[in-house]
């Protein structure tokens, strides 16, 4: 990988959260959680999660980022 020295991380990465439509489908936490075991990451990962409301978790993300001006 041409950039991996810019991808190390001093600490690891402690959780990884999932939202939207894709990680709907039973398995899917499993799934990608078994796909970051295959690969030799230059940072740890601690848990892979999907949130409980995948679809409206993204929704307010963004509704949060417009009210503040963080996107347009």
């Amino acid at each position: 990988m041409e950039n991996e020295s810019e991808a190390r991380l001093d600490s690891g990465v402690v959780n990884v959260y999932m939202a939207g439509g894709t990680s709907s489908p039973k398995g899917f936490v499993k799934r990608v959680s078994k796909k970051f075991d295959e690969f030799e990451l230059p940072f740890g990962i601690g848990t892979i999660t999907r949130s409980e409301l995948p679809l409206y978790c993204v929704a307010v993300g963004c509704l949060e980022a417009a009210e503040k001006g963080i996107v347009d």
